[in-house]
């Protein structure tokens, strides 16, 4: 994994994982400002908050690193 383009990020309740999050950026071309965020959280957890903390931390990231739009996927 290229974690200058893609950086992952975890979730997680006691020693089990709950929620995975990436944000995707391209290097060159038109989509150079155009992060992709991509978003998974357990179904026991979904409603808990859990996917907005890691949509909001990657939001920040992206912010800091001179990103002007983001795409969300988030998966049921």
């Amino acid at each position: 994994m290229e974690y200058c383009r893609t950086l992952p990020i975890l979730a997680f309740a006691e020693d089990k994982v709950i929620g995975d999050a990436t944000l995707r950026r391209f290097r060159s071309g038109a989509r150079r400002y155009v992060g992709e965020v991509h978003i998974l959280v357990d179904p026991c957890y979904r409603g808990s908050g859990v996917g907005t903390r890691l949509m909001t931390t990657l939001a920040e990231v992206a912010r800091e690193e001179g990103l002007e739009k983001l795409m969300f996927d988030v998966v049921a």
